[in-house]
């Protein structure tokens, strides 16, 4: 359609075509006339060049406008104008987010930060959730416009018992974001940020931000759920000494427990068989 601006050759014909003939007139005295005629001489050439380009422009914008230009998000954002968005919503749904922290544990309020996002987002937007464990959950891998959908998923996350492998987790996400056909792209990872998530990315970041995610050029956002430090301590090995177990039996066995925290730890390792408390020992590791 922008072949439409030849169009602009119109109102340049018409201009040419309507252009005042001289006649001469012969006059008695014209001493008094000069000045005058070469001031309006000028005059009536200004206005008739405004009068062409306001012509010519009527006709581009036309020619535009049936063109249905597009620009760059960046460049809309300049004029005030909305753009779609393609958001990737990446929950931690390692051990670790269990921790409670002011009456709900670290998941719950990762869960309602997204669906908190969730809810800004504008018409026409997508969204798509994973899940990131020691392995990626697609819950939603295909950006949608459905936020019941995108709802559902993110209510849907449970707590595992692994820990947190970020680089597979943003690997993923970067591919969904590159698929996004249109508008900006955003991943958002709601993490408690435990530094065992991140050795993956520190390692090879070349792994994470490859081309593909270069060509995408997504936003990335870490959401921690809260500001606190609480314990971070884990059941590093369980090693049971007696071959079998019969009721009455003595139960033989050891279990490492690690502190990552930078203070003491004072806690209660709990022995559960079948769902049922066995034995409870006192865990005191000092820091790091």
């Amino acid at each position: 359609m922008l072949f439409g601006l030849g169009a602009l050759a119109l109102p340049i014909l018409i201009h040419l075509w309507q252009r005042r003939r001289v006649v001469q007139i012969p006059f008695g005295t014209l001493r008094f006339l000069k000045a005058v005629a070469a001031r309006t001489r000028r005059s009536s050439r200004l206005e008739n060049l405004l009068l062409l380009f306001l012509r010519c422009l009527v006709f581009a914008l036309i020619a535009l406008a049936v063109a249905r230009p597009v620009m760059l998000a960046r460049s809309a954002r300049v004029f005030g104008g909305e753009v779609p968005r393609t958001v990737v919503i990446v929950i931690d749904n390692s051990a670790s987010m269990g921790v409670q922290v002011g009456g709900q544990t670290r998941l719950e309020a990762a869960k309602a930060c997204a669906l908190t996002l969730l809810d800004d987002l504008k018409q026409g937007d997508r969204a798509a959730v994973l899940a990131a464990g020691d392995r990626v959950e697609f819950l939603v891998a295909e950006p949608t416009i459905d936020r019941a959908v995108a709802r559902r998923a993110v209510e849907a996350v449970r707590l595992t018992e692994t820990r947190s492998d970020f680089a597979a987790a943003l690997r993923e996400a970067g591919k969904i974001a590159l698929r996004a056909e249109r508008g900006e792209r955003q991943i958002f990872l709601f993490s408690d940020s435990q530094a065992t998530g991140w050795r993956g990315v520190l390692a090879n970041p070349a792994s994470v931000f490859d081309t593909a995610w270069k060509q995408a050029e997504p936003r990335l956002a870490v959401v921690r759920p809260d500001g606190a430090n609480p314990a971070n301590a884990c059941v590093k090995a369980g090693r049971l000494q007696t071959p079998c177990l019969t009721p009455g039996a003595p139960l033989r066995g050891s279990a490492t427990v690690e502190n990552h925290g930078t203070a003491p730890l004072h806690d209660l390792l709990t022995l559960t068989i079948d769902g049922r408390r066995a034995t409870q020992r006192p865990a005191d590791v000092p820091a790091g």
